[in-house]
């Protein structure tokens, strides 16, 4: 592409009706009120050249280049933040509003300040509503600055995630050094829930998470069934599969800011 031609595509963007980053929401329910409990935020592309892009579309892109990923995600928690304080000023209560971050963001050599200084100039009200979501890959850093910035982020106030877990070579006993709040266990993991040929993987496995002193969540759960074994459990929360089958009919994900500050939330 020549430089005209990129130049001719930077206007054409900034001339769309669309605005080129949205953050967008899947909602996480409730295990037994099935309402939603919390919020995952996605970052949505909207490109005149590429068309719509989800993160399933450029996580790889983000996560091998550093400083995008890490410019992305900051940009992230400002949006996040803003609709945290409005759903603050609605009187909603989610247990954690989450923001995805590449695991390069938890390997800066000061993130502490730079998430204080974020925190601050974006007035957010509760820090506790925050989450700084990882996907597994935060497990396979190297040195102590990963474990020391996720333990900074308690300091803060501010929750941390890792989604993915169980999933295959996951290294889950990282857990003990990278002492996040939350595991968002991955959906092959989850599905061992209602394999009756393997009743104790799933429960040993929890168990073991547990024993770290992280808290559960599941990922892409196909219908009630499986949402009541991991309720018996202690799993604080799901997400639905897009074959979901069962007894919530909200829509739970692609949600807009909007969309989500009218949904009926667990008291």
């Amino acid at each position: 592409m020549t430089d005209k031609e990129y130049a001719q595509l930077v206007r054409q963007q900034a001339s769309a009706d669309v605005p080129s980053l949205e953050l967008k929401y899947q909602v996480i329910s409730d295990c037994y009120s099935k309402l939603p409990v919390a919020y995952r935020g996605e970052t949505v592309a909207n490109s005149v050249y590429m068309g719509r892009l989800t993160e399933k579309d450029y996580t790889y892109a983000t996560d091998t280049s550093s400083d995008v990923g890490v410019r992305l995600a900051k940009w992230n928690i400002v949006k996040v933040i803003s609709d945290i304080n409005q759903l603050l000023l609605l009187g909603r209560k989610p247990l954690f509003v989450s923001v995805r971050c590449p695991a390069a963001l938890a390997d800066e050599e000061d993130l502490y300040t730079d998430i204080k200084t974020i925190i601050a100039k974006c007035g957010l009200k509760d820090a506790s509503k925050l989450c700084l979501e990882f996907t597994q890959s935060l497990l396979y850093l190297t040195g102590e600055r990963a474990s020391k910035n996720i333990i900074d982020m308690k300091l803060l106030g501010v929750q941390t995630m890792v989604s993915g877990v169980g999933a295959y070579d996951c290294p889950a006993s990282k857990l003990l050094d990278i002492p996040v709040d939350w595991c968002m266990l991955d959906k092959n993991t989850v599905a061992l829930a209602a394999d009756r040929n393997k009743p104790r993987v799933l429960p040993t496995f929890a168990q073991y998470l547990k024993s770290m002193n992280v808290k559960l969540m599941g990922d892409g759960v196909t219908d009630d069934e499986q949402i009541n074994t991991l309720l018996r459990l202690d799993f604080a929360g799901v997400t639905t599969a897009d074959k979901y089958e069962g007894t919530i009919k909200y829509p739970f994900k692609n949600l807009s800011f909007e969309e989500i500050s009218i949904q009926q939330e667990k008291s």
